[in-house]
Protein backbone atom coordinates (compact mmCIF):
# COMPACT_ATOMS: atom_id res chain seq x y z
CA UNK A 1 0.00 0.00 0.00
CA UNK A 2 1.77 3.39 -1.06
CA UNK A 3 1.44 6.19 1.19
CA UNK A 4 0.96 10.05 -0.21
CA UNK A 5 3.74 12.30 0.44
CA UNK A 6 4.69 15.75 -0.34
CA UNK A 7 8.08 15.79 -2.04
CA UNK A 8 8.51 19.30 -0.87
CA UNK A 9 8.50 18.79 2.91
CA UNK A 10 11.98 17.42 3.57
CA UNK A 11 11.81 13.71 5.44
CA UNK A 12 11.85 13.98 9.23
CA UNK A 13 14.16 11.26 10.54
CA UNK A 14 12.20 8.59 13.29
CA UNK A 15 12.82 8.31 16.98
CA UNK A 16 14.41 5.40 16.20
CA UNK A 17 18.47 5.66 16.86
CA UNK A 18 19.04 2.70 13.99
CA UNK A 19 20.40 4.94 10.83
CA UNK A 20 18.60 2.27 8.62
CA UNK A 21 15.13 3.03 9.59
CA UNK A 22 15.58 6.69 9.82
CA UNK A 23 12.93 7.78 7.12
CA UNK A 24 9.83 6.08 6.13
CA UNK A 25 10.43 2.81 4.13
CA UNK A 26 6.94 2.93 2.75
CA UNK A 27 7.39 6.91 1.68
CA UNK A 28 10.57 5.79 -0.15
CA UNK A 29 9.01 2.81 -2.03
CA UNK A 30 6.08 5.45 -3.31
CA UNK A 31 8.46 7.63 -4.57
CA UNK A 32 10.42 4.99 -6.33
CA UNK A 33 7.40 3.12 -7.20
CA UNK A 34 6.19 6.46 -9.01
CA UNK A 35 9.34 7.05 -10.81
CA UNK A 36 10.05 4.02 -11.98
CA UNK A 37 6.38 4.46 -13.78
CA UNK A 38 7.47 7.89 -14.98
CA UNK A 39 10.38 6.28 -16.55
CA UNK A 40 8.39 3.66 -17.93
CA UNK A 41 5.71 6.21 -19.46
CA UNK A 42 8.39 8.60 -20.90
CA UNK A 43 11.06 5.20 -22.60
CA UNK A 44 7.80 3.49 -23.95
CA UNK A 45 6.57 6.55 -26.26
CA UNK A 46 10.50 7.81 -26.82
CA UNK A 47 10.12 6.89 -30.60
CA UNK A 48 7.16 9.19 -31.03
CA UNK A 49 9.07 11.80 -30.13
CA UNK A 50 9.14 15.32 -32.95
CA UNK A 51 13.29 15.87 -31.67
CA UNK A 52 15.33 13.42 -33.74
CA UNK A 53 17.64 13.55 -30.41
CA UNK A 54 14.95 12.15 -28.28
CA UNK A 55 14.28 9.44 -31.29
CA UNK A 56 17.78 8.16 -31.02
CA UNK A 57 16.94 4.78 -28.76
CA UNK A 58 18.69 4.72 -25.33
CA UNK A 59 21.61 1.85 -23.85
CA UNK A 60 19.91 -0.88 -22.34
CA UNK A 61 20.16 0.07 -19.34
CA UNK A 62 19.23 -2.40 -16.24
CA UNK A 63 19.70 -1.52 -12.65
CA UNK A 64 20.12 -4.47 -9.63
CA UNK A 65 19.89 -3.33 -5.89
CA UNK A 66 20.30 -5.09 -2.88
CA UNK A 67 17.33 -6.33 -0.56
CA UNK A 68 17.62 -3.22 1.52
CA UNK A 69 16.50 -0.78 -0.91
CA UNK A 70 15.10 1.85 1.16
CA UNK A 71 18.21 1.84 2.99
CA UNK A 72 20.02 2.75 -0.17
CA UNK A 73 17.86 5.21 -1.17
CA UNK A 74 18.16 6.94 2.26
CA UNK A 75 21.71 6.46 2.10
CA UNK A 76 21.63 8.40 -1.56
CA UNK A 77 19.36 11.39 -0.16
CA UNK A 78 20.94 11.87 2.67
CA UNK A 79 23.23 14.60 2.89
CA UNK A 80 25.40 12.73 5.53
CA UNK A 81 25.86 9.85 3.79
CA UNK A 82 26.09 11.17 0.59
CA UNK A 83 29.73 10.53 0.15
CA UNK A 84 28.94 6.82 0.47
CA UNK A 85 29.03 4.50 -2.00
CA UNK A 86 25.78 3.58 -3.11
CA UNK A 87 24.91 -0.62 -4.19
CA UNK A 88 22.91 -0.15 -6.86
CA UNK A 89 25.12 -1.52 -9.96
CA UNK A 90 23.91 0.56 -13.65
CA UNK A 91 25.38 -1.36 -16.41
CA UNK A 92 24.99 0.70 -19.67
CA UNK A 93 25.38 -1.78 -23.01
CA UNK A 94 25.04 0.23 -26.26
CA UNK A 95 25.51 -1.89 -29.47
CA UNK A 96 25.99 1.21 -31.45
CA UNK A 97 29.47 2.02 -29.54
CA UNK A 98 30.78 -1.43 -29.09
CA UNK A 99 33.95 -1.18 -30.87
CA UNK A 100 35.10 -4.85 -31.68
CA UNK A 101 38.61 -3.56 -31.44
CA UNK A 102 39.15 -3.54 -28.22
CA UNK A 103 39.26 -7.78 -28.20
CA UNK A 104 42.27 -7.50 -30.61
CA UNK A 105 44.29 -5.78 -28.66
CA UNK A 106 44.70 -2.43 -31.09
CA UNK A 107 46.65 0.40 -29.43
CA UNK A 108 44.83 2.76 -27.60
CA UNK A 109 45.18 6.00 -29.32
CA UNK A 110 43.84 4.55 -31.99
CA UNK A 111 40.76 3.64 -30.04
CA UNK A 112 40.59 7.06 -28.89
CA UNK A 113 40.65 8.61 -32.47
CA UNK A 114 38.11 6.11 -33.65
CA UNK A 115 35.92 7.68 -30.64
CA UNK A 116 36.45 10.93 -31.55
CA UNK A 117 35.52 10.40 -35.08
CA UNK A 118 32.43 8.79 -33.70
CA UNK A 119 31.63 11.75 -31.42
CA UNK A 120 32.00 14.51 -34.17
CA UNK A 121 29.85 12.57 -36.46
CA UNK A 122 27.86 12.44 -34.01
CA UNK A 123 27.91 16.36 -33.36
CA UNK A 124 27.72 16.95 -37.05
CA UNK A 125 24.61 15.10 -38.00
CA UNK A 126 22.61 15.67 -34.75
CA UNK A 127 21.39 19.76 -35.30
CA UNK A 128 20.34 19.54 -31.77
CA UNK A 129 23.78 18.43 -29.97
CA UNK A 130 25.38 20.79 -32.16
CA UNK A 131 23.39 23.69 -31.64
CA UNK A 132 23.64 23.36 -27.84
CA UNK A 133 27.56 22.21 -28.23
CA UNK A 134 27.44 25.95 -29.85
CA UNK A 135 25.37 28.09 -27.02
CA UNK A 136 27.18 25.96 -24.17
CA UNK A 137 30.83 27.02 -25.67
CA UNK A 138 29.20 30.75 -26.04
CA UNK A 139 28.17 30.47 -22.52
CA UNK A 140 30.96 28.74 -20.67
CA UNK A 141 31.92 31.36 -18.99
CA UNK A 142 28.83 32.43 -17.25
CA UNK A 143 27.82 28.79 -16.36
CA UNK A 144 31.31 28.39 -14.62
CA UNK A 145 31.04 32.03 -12.52
CA UNK A 146 27.33 30.63 -11.67
CA UNK A 147 28.82 27.06 -10.51
CA UNK A 148 31.74 28.36 -8.72
CA UNK A 149 29.43 30.48 -6.73
CA UNK A 150 26.86 28.25 -5.58
CA UNK A 151 28.92 25.92 -5.07
CA UNK A 152 30.81 28.14 -2.46
CA UNK A 153 27.43 29.10 -1.12
CA UNK A 154 25.59 26.01 -1.30
CA UNK A 155 27.00 23.33 -2.34
CA UNK A 156 26.10 22.58 -5.63
CA UNK A 157 23.32 24.25 -7.92
CA UNK A 158 20.24 21.08 -7.11
CA UNK A 159 20.20 18.85 -4.11
CA UNK A 160 18.88 15.13 -5.57
CA UNK A 161 15.98 15.99 -3.45
CA UNK A 162 15.19 19.30 -5.33
CA UNK A 163 15.87 17.17 -8.73
CA UNK A 164 13.37 14.74 -7.36
CA UNK A 165 10.49 17.72 -6.21
CA UNK A 166 10.83 18.73 -9.87
CA UNK A 167 10.56 15.17 -11.82
CA UNK A 168 7.24 14.57 -9.10
CA UNK A 169 5.80 18.08 -9.70
CA UNK A 170 5.21 16.96 -13.20
CA UNK A 171 4.21 13.47 -12.66
CA UNK A 172 0.16 14.01 -13.78
CA UNK A 173 1.17 16.15 -16.74
CA UNK A 174 3.84 13.60 -18.05
CA UNK A 175 1.37 10.60 -17.10
CA UNK A 176 -1.24 12.90 -19.10
CA UNK A 177 1.10 13.22 -22.25
CA UNK A 178 2.00 9.19 -21.96
CA UNK A 179 -1.50 8.77 -22.66
CA UNK A 180 -1.98 10.93 -25.81
CA UNK A 181 0.99 9.72 -27.24
CA UNK A 182 -0.92 5.81 -26.34
CA UNK A 183 -3.78 7.23 -28.14
CA UNK A 184 -1.88 8.94 -30.66
CA UNK A 185 -0.02 5.28 -31.67
CA UNK A 186 -3.35 3.45 -31.41
CA UNK A 187 -4.89 5.87 -34.60
CA UNK A 188 -1.63 5.77 -36.27
CA UNK A 189 -2.72 2.84 -37.97
CA UNK A 190 -5.43 4.78 -39.89
CA UNK A 191 -3.14 7.85 -40.79
CA UNK A 192 -0.96 4.98 -42.15
CA UNK A 193 -3.51 3.04 -43.90
CA UNK A 194 -2.69 2.17 -47.71
CA UNK A 195 -5.12 4.51 -48.65
CA UNK A 196 -3.65 7.52 -47.05
CA UNK A 197 0.10 6.42 -48.05
CA UNK A 198 -1.31 5.89 -52.12
CA UNK A 199 -2.42 10.00 -51.92
CA UNK A 200 1.42 11.09 -53.12
CA UNK A 201 1.25 8.86 -56.47
CA UNK A 202 -2.72 9.48 -56.97
CA UNK A 203 -1.81 13.72 -56.84
CA UNK A 204 0.37 13.21 -59.99
CA UNK A 205 -1.91 10.74 -61.69
CA UNK A 206 -4.76 13.20 -60.92
CA UNK A 207 -2.81 16.48 -62.47
CA UNK A 208 -3.59 16.26 -65.75
CA UNK A 209 -7.60 15.74 -65.02
CA UNK A 210 -6.88 18.80 -62.33
CA UNK A 211 -5.55 20.72 -65.58
CA UNK A 212 -8.71 19.82 -67.97
CA UNK A 213 -10.69 20.67 -65.03
CA UNK A 214 -9.09 24.23 -64.39
CA UNK A 215 -9.87 24.44 -68.78
CA UNK A 216 -13.63 23.78 -68.27
CA UNK A 217 -14.04 26.17 -65.16
CA UNK A 218 -12.48 29.29 -67.10
CA UNK A 219 -14.87 27.94 -70.28
CA UNK A 220 -17.56 28.20 -67.64
CA UNK A 221 -16.93 31.19 -66.75
CA UNK A 222 -16.97 32.66 -69.81
CA UNK A 223 -20.26 31.05 -71.17
CA UNK A 224 -21.32 32.49 -67.98
CA UNK A 225 -20.66 36.04 -68.81
CA UNK A 226 -22.02 35.86 -72.39
CA UNK A 227 -25.35 34.25 -70.85
CA UNK A 228 -25.64 37.46 -68.57
CA UNK A 229 -25.26 39.97 -70.92
CA UNK A 230 -27.71 37.97 -73.48
CA UNK A 231 -30.10 37.72 -70.27
CA UNK A 232 -29.40 41.45 -69.69
CA UNK A 233 -30.61 42.45 -73.65
CA UNK A 234 -33.64 40.38 -73.49
CA UNK A 235 -34.87 42.19 -70.36
CA UNK A 236 -33.82 45.83 -72.27
CA UNK A 237 -36.06 44.38 -75.30
CA UNK A 238 -38.83 43.43 -73.24
CA UNK A 239 -38.84 46.64 -71.51
CA UNK A 240 -38.66 48.49 -74.60
CA UNK A 241 -41.84 46.56 -76.28
CA UNK A 242 -43.81 46.70 -73.06
CA UNK A 243 -43.12 50.45 -73.20
CA UNK A 244 -44.38 50.76 -76.54
CA UNK A 245 -47.37 48.47 -75.98
CA UNK A 246 -48.33 50.95 -73.55
CA UNK A 247 -47.66 54.26 -75.28
CA UNK A 248 -49.74 52.80 -78.22
CA UNK A 249 -52.87 51.42 -75.99
CA UNK A 250 -52.66 55.24 -74.51
CA UNK A 251 -53.32 56.09 -78.21
CA UNK A 252 -56.05 54.02 -78.88
CA UNK A 253 -57.95 54.71 -76.19
CA UNK A 254 -57.87 58.15 -76.58
CA UNK A 255 -58.86 57.36 -80.64
CA UNK A 256 -61.87 54.95 -79.28
CA UNK A 257 -63.12 58.55 -77.09
CA UNK A 258 -62.68 61.11 -79.79
CA UNK A 259 -64.88 58.48 -81.94
CA UNK A 260 -67.52 57.82 -79.42
CA UNK A 261 -67.87 61.95 -79.10
CA UNK A 262 -68.18 62.74 -82.72
CA UNK A 263 -70.89 59.84 -82.43
CA UNK A 264 -73.48 61.52 -80.08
Amino acid sequence: MSTNIDINTPIKPSSSSNNDDDYDDDAINDIEQRIIELENCLMGHQVLSLDDLLRTPLPYITTTTNSSSPSTLRRQTSPSTSSSSSSTTTIISNTNLVDTTLQSGSCISEQLDRYRSQINNIKTDNDTINSFLNLYKDNETLFNTVMDNDAIGNGGLITSVEKLAIILSSEDDIKQTARYLQLLSELEKFINSNSVSSIPSSITALKPLQSFHNEQQAITVALNKKLEQKIQSYNDIVEALSTRFAYWDMILSEYEKSLGRGEL
